[in-house]
């Protein structure tokens, strides 16, 4: 369903309604263990000019069971805001 809304509020329609309709996307990727799918969604939310950022993401608990992984930590790193 979620990604039924996606295609129906495309990032390059609004930008920020779609952002966040991707997002909702990853994390329902993450809840159903689709954790592939989830960073590679996150990766392509991160490099879009949204109000998202790794450092609020990375404050989530959400996102706990990828921390330890080296795709999750490689985002970290390219998307580090000081």
């Amino acid at each position: 369903m979620i990604e039924y809304a996606v295609k129906l509020m495309p990032v390059s329609m609004k930008v920020w309604r779609g952002g966040w309709r991707l997002y909702d996307l990853a994390e329902i990727y993450l809840k159903v263990g689709m954790n592939e799918k989830a960073l590679s969604l996150l990766d392509r939310i991160l490099s879009m000019p949204l109000e998202f950022s790794i450092n609020i993401i990375d404050l989530n608990p959400s996102w706990d069971p990828l921390k330890d992984r080296a795709e999750y930590k490689q985002l970290l790193i390219k998307y580090k805001v000081n």
